[in-house]
């Protein structure tokens, strides 16, 4: 398998190594006729519903995320973040991540960037962006709330003098937090003793969020993207399952014999004319001003009766195939 790649735009290099300048981009001919609009895109031969929806538990549908069943549904995902299913925050990739909640030290705040647990119930690690003050009386876990005063899910009081902090440069501070023992907590707050261990899922309301969920040193809730980013492809999760292998196993999962690189670069060009509110998601692709893309050496089998027995689902590279 492949090691995640830097976060480029939308050019990839193969696990080979290959040069992503060899990759042609998808040629439009014949496209805007087969792809006027969303609508036909979504209901086309080879189009989302008959490469997904027929497949219920396999592809995506009311009981999956993202929702892509419907057209409506997949307009209510434009600008929706991503990886809303993973169980464990290191299985989040960078731009699935969101920005962090906060660590507040007294009346200052903290952007939350990654928890560490440590062994034997010691406690927990937290390192935060920013400068804590020389002298504070409680630490706690502020969360954000649009509209609102920030909500408290975990508070410390009187614990300044057991706390480990170290800085770690670049404007990042590591605080240890000590195990919470009773009668240190303010009754009138909620504490979540467990939270930390829960914290970084991007699909869990309930979850303390992570700017850096998986710890890998990236913020990904900085980078800008998103399951479906309007008017940048490029930069929109969504095409990068469907054309790079190192975001993931490449989509369509099932059913790849009813999705084509003609769909693909329609699936492109829609995303590249949306408004940034999504206000026209149904309105005619216009392909007129559509930017070269996406890049990609992905493989679809022929549409037929022995599309199914081609072995070439899920879909592949030329690279992968090459190999096999």
């Amino acid at each position: 398998m492949c090691a995640p790649l830097a976060l480029a735009l939308f050019l990839f290099v193969g696990c080979d190594g290959s040069d992503p300048e060899a990759m042609t981009p998808v040629a439009p001919t014949g496209i805007a006729a087969a792809y006027p609009n969303l609508d036909a895109l979504f209901d086309g031969d080879q189009g989302m519903y008959a490469g997904c929806g027929p497949n219920d538990g396999v592809c995506h549908n009311a009981n999956r995320f993202p929702n892509l069943s419907s057209v409506g549904a997949v307009t209510e995902v434009i600008g929706v973040g991503c990886n809303h299913l993973r169980e464990t925050r290191g299985e989040v990739h960078d731009w699935c991540e969101v920005g962090g909640d906060f660590l507040r030290v007294d009346d200052t705040s903290l952007e939350l960037l990654a928890i560490t647990a440590l062994p034997e119930g010691g406690g927990w690690t937290v390192a935060v962006r920013g400068d804590l003050p020389e002298d504070f009386d409680y630490v706690a876990i502020e969360r954000l709330v649009a509209g609102e005063d920030g909500a408290y899910v975990a508070m410390y009081e009187d614990l300044s003098e057991r706390l480990v902090v170290e800085n770690q440069g670049s404007g990042v501070v590591s605080i240890t937090l000590p195990d919470v023992a009773e009668g240190e907590v303010d009754p009138d707050l909620v504490l979540l003793v467990d939270a930390f261990g829960h914290a970084g899922l991007p699909g869990d309301p309930s979850s303390i969020q992570l700017a850096d969920s998986n710890g890998n040193g990236v913020e990904g809730g900085a980078l800008g993207k998103a399951l479906i980013v309007p008017g940048h492809p490029e930069d929109s999760y969504l095409i990068r399952r469907l054309t790079d292998p190192s975001f993931g196993t490449l989509m369509p999962l099932a059913n790849c014999c009813h999705w084509s690189k003609e769909s693909l670069r329609a699936l492109w060009c829609w995303i590249a004319g949306l408004d940034p509110d999504g206000s026209n998601a149904r309105e005619p692709i216009d392909y007129a001003t559509c930017p070269d893309g996406p890049v990609e050496s992905v493989v679809y089998p022929e549409p037929g009766p022995e599309c199914e027995q081609s072995g070439l689902c899920p879909v592949m590279t030329e690279q992968m195939l090459n190999r096999n």
